[in-house]
């Protein structure tokens, strides 16, 4: 199962790419035709919802076929694509706006504790796991400058130490939890994974303003959505009403993170 979902998101992100190329070339040779290619975007968010459930469907409509029917029928070829620090903006957009959404619809105690929970697991798996992510790839970073060798003992004492800090002591940190890192792909990459908690946050801040603001943050967040690579992401995250060279979009999303904390233990 886990190997089917693996090559699941391979196959969806393929998907993505081919068709974000077809919408560069279509909208170039004949833009009417960039309606038809958004039906097939819609189609195949059909075939994800079945796969991943209606969050992960929300998520691949705000990221894929809002984001690039936008960034086509706004920029030229040369700024049309963008990069992962605002692409995981707008991919986690939707699903906080869903859920603040189906929170606001229930007052079921145990519907509500399941909304929070995954909400909560949603926070904890992209801003503290991957925060703890970076920094294990930092020391990683840090030890090669250092001439120290990357030896699979070495790693699995900082990735423990990690775990422990990061989970606290109230969390069972056993022996094998050590290895994790050598299954995860993205240590192999650039150094990037700091931008999920960094998209995750700023996408509670744009949900945020959206639901207090309305209108004039939705029409923001549409430029925000066509800006493509024309400027820089703090620059395009400003137009959406994010300032991610300050601490406040971090620190209101884990705010939140606290809020939605002290809820679920009075509901359970």
């Amino acid at each position: 199962m886990a190997t089917c979902a693996v090559l699941c998101h391979k196959a969806d992100c393929c998907i993505a790419h081919l068709a974000f190329i077809s919408f560069s070339v279509v909208s170039m040779l004949c833009p009417s035709l960039w309606v038809y290619l958004y039906v097939f975007l819609r189609i195949v968010a059909l075939y994800v919802r079945s796969f991943y459930g209606i969050d992960k469907t929300a998520r691949f409509i705000q990221s894929h076929c809002l984001c690039l029917c936008s960034l086509c029928l706004y920029q030229p070829i040369s700024t049309s694509d963008y990069v992962i620090f605002v692409a995981e903006v707008a991919s986690t957009c939707n699903e906080v706006l869903l859920m603040r959404h189906l929170l606001s619809k229930t007052t079921d105690k145990k519907q509500r504790a399941y909304l929070i929970n995954h909400f909560l697991d949603q926070f904890k798996g992209t801003v503290y796991r991957q925060t703890m992510f970076a920094e294990f790839e930092l020391a990683m970073g840090k030890m090669a400058e250092n001439g120290e060798a990357l030896t699979a003992d070495a790693l699995c004492r900082k990735y423990h130490e990690l775990n422990k800090l990061y989970f606290g002591p109230d969390m069972i940190s056993d022996d094998q939890i050590a290895l994790e890192w050598a299954r995860i792909p993205h240590f192999f990459y650039n150094y990037y994974v700091f931008q999920y908690a960094t998209g995750f946050s700023a996408a509670v801040a744009i949900a945020n303003r959206i639901l207090k603001e309305g209108a004039p943050a939705v029409a923001d967040y549409k430029k925000f959505l066509s800006g493509g690579c024309s400027t820089d992401p703090i620059s395009l995250l400003k137009i959406a009403g994010v300032d991610m060279s300050s601490p406040e979009p971090v620190n209101s999303a884990l705010a939140l993170f606290g809020e939605l904390v002290d809820e679920l233990a009075e509901l359970l």
